[in-house]
């Protein structure tokens, strides 16, 4: 089993992970499932001022930030991608085809796809995480000032038995709104 000290983000501390939140109603949100972690602590307090230094284990790692040639995708990636696109309802047929038929394809084509399937699929394959680079964006004046990419990690399947918290500070709200500013 692989691991990684990473840290999560929330309005209050917590002392385990359990499987089943969704942070936002909308099923179609990107990547909307499991326990989302963020290498980079910073990225982490934009989401709440408490902030858990965690260990966090996977057996099976899915990379959401690949493109390449299907032959080319880590082993099971593009069997996830292929049952995902061929049993989402976001897919007409003629582009559900042309992503199928294509030579290159992006693990990213089941961002758009519901994320209850998605977890499904990915489960029943046999993937207990996900890597992704989170973008974040500032605002400056109305438009886009700023995108950041940073390394990320979502643990779904049995969080409880996959994060376990080392550590919970208090961040200041100066902390995070420093952070915030500073991709602005």
């Amino acid at each position: 089993m692989a691991e990684r000290i990473a840290y999560h983000g929330s309005p209050k501390p917590v002392d385990r992970f359990r499987s089943g939140h969704r942070t936002r109603p909308d099923e179609t949100q990107q990547l909307n499932f499991g326990v989302h972690f963020a290498v980079e602590p910073e990225v982490a307090l934009i989401y709440g001022r408490f902030l858990h230094r965690c260990r966090i284990r996977w057996s099976r790692l899915y990379n959401a930030s690949l493109a390449a040639e299907w032959s080319r995708l880590p082993e099971g990636h593009a069997d996830v991608i292929r049952e995902v696109v061929a049993r989402s309802s976001n897919y007409p047929k003629h582009l559900r085809d042309w992503i199928l038929n294509q030579d290159m394809v992006s693990t990213g084509v089941i961002e758009r796809s519901s994320n209850r399937l998605v977890e499904s699929v990915l489960l029943a394959h046999g993937f207990d995480a996900v890597f992704y680079e989170a973008v974040i964006t500032g605002y400056r004046g109305g438009s886009l000032a700023k995108a950041k990419t940073h390394e990320a990690y979502i643990i779904f399947g049995d969080p409880e038995k996959q994060a376990e918290v080392l550590e919970v500070l208090e961040a200041p709200k100066e902390q995070w709104k420093a952070f915030l500013r500073s991709i602005q």
